[in-house]
């Protein structure tokens, strides 16, 4: 888990992407347009558009959209570590529950004591029962 974590850490994101110069007669601000508003003043000019601009300045969509594409690319990229973590989250989380399961009674250890003793017992009574037989 370690390693995939400093694995994802190493790999450097792309770029952030820099802003777009402004375009030549761009307008300064977003004026926000409403249809039958009157235009505002430093968008128009008499009867001409004062600037150029899509709702907001030229420049500032441009970003934008560099921005979302820069966004879709960092998604893209740890999408798939992601996905590995999850799968290594679950494997574990599988695991801990399987060593969490409590043992069958002769498996326990407390079991497995009290069985090593008795068999100890049998074994040096035994002997002694045969070296004792065998001494007569």
């Amino acid at each position: 888990m370690i390693l995939l974590i400093g694995v994802a850490l190493a790999i450097e994101p792309p770029t952030m992407p820099v802003p777009a110069e402004p375009v030549a007669a761009e307008c300064v601000e977003s004026y926000g347009l409403n249809e039958g508003d009157v235009l505002p003043e430093g968008l128009i000019d008499g009867q001409v558009a004062a600037c150029s601009a899509v709702a907001v300045p030229t420049s500032h969509l441009a970003t934008l959209l560099g921005i979302r594409t820069y966004n879709i690319s960092l998604q893209d990229r740890y999408r798939l570590d992601t996905a590995a973590l999850e799968a290594n989250v679950a494997f574990l989380t599988v695991e801990i529950d399987q060593l969490n399961e409590q043992a069958p009674f002769f498996q326990q250890p407390r079991t497995q004591r009290w069985i090593g003793i008795i068999e100890g017992t049998v074994i040096g009574v035994a002997v002694v029962m045969v070296w004792g037989a065998s001494s007569e």
